[in-house]
């Protein structure tokens, strides 16, 4: 049994299958009603390369991080943070999962009719990355007004 379905599997007692796409694992626990998938090496890329992934999200985290720690406006506060957590969450997946450091397969447990398996941080990402080019394309401010009020 995968490790990390098992816990699934035993909280809402599903059985499990294991099946095989684009040459690398994964594992489906079966509700009857949908699929929960778990243990999912990366989108395409196989379970040799998700090394690949671990850098990207590593970068993507440096890279929220700096841009956090700057004044920002509200709305971009919003957006960078949901961005972050989401990135964060991935990588931390990435670096401590089986099959080992900077190797470990994301969780994924919603499914989003026959479109594809995700999970919360996958909806954060999208949403963050969304709401920021939203933002970009209505061209509002991602700094504050740093000009000091009449006074």
């Amino acid at each position: 049994s995968p490790e990390g379905c098992s816990w699934i599997t035993r909280l809402f007692n599903l059985r499990q299958v294991e099946l095989s796409q684009v040459g690398a694992p994964f594992f489906l626990c079966d509700t009857g009603h949908g699929r929960i998938t778990v243990k999912a090496p990366g989108f395409g890329l196989g379970a040799e390369h998700t090394w690949v992934l671990t850098v990207f999200a590593g970068l993507a985290v440096v890279a929220l991080t700096v841009m956090a720690t700057r004044p920002l406006t509200g709305a971009w506060t919003v957006g960078v943070g949901v961005l972050l957590g989401g990135v964060t969450s991935h990588l931390g997946d990435r670096l401590l999962r089986a099959p080992g450091f900077a190797r470990g397969q994301v969780v994924d447990f919603i499914a989003y009719n026959k479109w594809f398996i995700g999970n919360v941080a996958d909806i954060a990402i999208v949403g963050g990355a969304a709401f920021l080019a939203i933002l970009t394309l209505l061209g509002m401010q991602t700094r504050p007004d740093t000009a000091a009020a009449p006074g």
